[in-house]
């Protein structure tokens, strides 16, 4: 299980938050899609769950143990636990390596089996991601790149993981290859039982993967639930403007205001695109609450109407 509590991430702290006290669990075994546009934190908070970046505040966790206090061999076998695959799989794989070598580093750097045990272990990864083994004796740049992001995901597993980070895995795709790696990435998940967080500015490929939603707006988590009730019952508007945004929709998303805050920002961060702005919008953050079974929202509205 992971926990991040009261996480905030601050750059120069005159200037930008980039997160702002996100509290949110992802149990073991769980696809948990955060999704927003871009500058919303949704990166920043997987690059602490992954322990390339400390909180300015707040803790995130991995089974009760604060990440940002692990320090070497404790951190090294962190990360046996906790993997990524980032967002483009032209600049994630080295085209200096072939394929063997990619997907066979971590097994090295672990030392976990010696070279022939290696090679046999890169052959199965392959074949898990849907490539043949011939694969490994070739380099990245004769790959496509849906084949690439399969290479990645096979490096990924290759220490046999509880967890992934997902940070736009299939945005840098052609369409037509970004549903064969979800369908990966499904099947994947049913097979090991695998935890991921699965980030994305695209709430259909989200809902198709995911079990719960996360929705972020300038660094702040405003509204999470099942998938359902994300879907079918949006309560903060953003997350109905993004939902609005989707093929087939009907109109296209509202023209973006400003979507990263400033640490002493008063009021709601969404309060400029919102329709439903009220006056105490203006002058009071709405702190993220229980709406349902499962469901939490952050925003005023919803106060008001309780």
């Amino acid at each position: 299980m992971i926990r991040l509590d009261q996480v905030s991430k601050r750059y120069a702290p005159a200037v930008v938050a980039a997160v702002r006290n996100v509290s949110l669990t992802v149990e073991a075994g769980e696809a948990y899609g955060l999704v927003g546009e871009s500058g919303s934190g949704k990166t920043t908070i997987g690059r602490m769950l992954l322990a390339l970046e400390v909180p300015s505040s707040g803790r995130v966790l991995f089974r009760g143990e604060e990440v940002s206090s692990l320090r070497g061999g404790r951190l090294r076998e962190y990360r046996r636990h906790v993997q990524a695959v980032f967002q483009d799989p032209y600049e994630a794989l080295s085209p200096r390596q072939r394929v063997e070598k990619i997907v066979g580093e971590p097994l090295s750097v672990h030392r976990l089996c010696g070279a022939s045990a290696r090679a046999r272990r890169v052959a199965e990864l392959l074949r898990s991601v849907g490539l043949p083994e011939e694969a490994a004796a070739r380099f990245p740049h004769q790959f496509s790149g849906g084949q690439r992001q399969r290479i990645a995901i096979a490096r990924a597993l290759a220490l046999e993981p509880d967890f992934l980070v997902l940070d736009e895995p299939v945005s840098a795709l052609d369409v037509s290859i970004q549903s064969q790696v979800i369908n990966l990435l499904r099947d994947l998940r049913s097979e090991r039982r695998l935890g991921y967080l699965f980030i994305s500015h695209n709430l259909a490929v989200v809902a198709y993967l995911c079990d719960r939603i996360g929705v972020m707006y300038a660094g702040c988590l405003v509204e999470e639930g099942w998938r359902e009730d994300v879907l079918c019952q949006p309560q903060h508007p953003y997350t109905r403007e993004l939902l609005d945004a989707l093929p087939g929709s009907g109109r296209l998303l509202a023209v973006p205001g400003p979507t990263l805050a400033p640490p002493a920002a008063v009021g709601c961060p969404f309060r400029h695109r919102c329709p439903y702005m009220m006056e105490i919008c203006c002058t009071m953050e709405p702190r993220i609450r229980p709406s349902g079974a499962g469901h939490r929202v952050a925003c005023h509205l919803y106060e008001e109407a309780s």
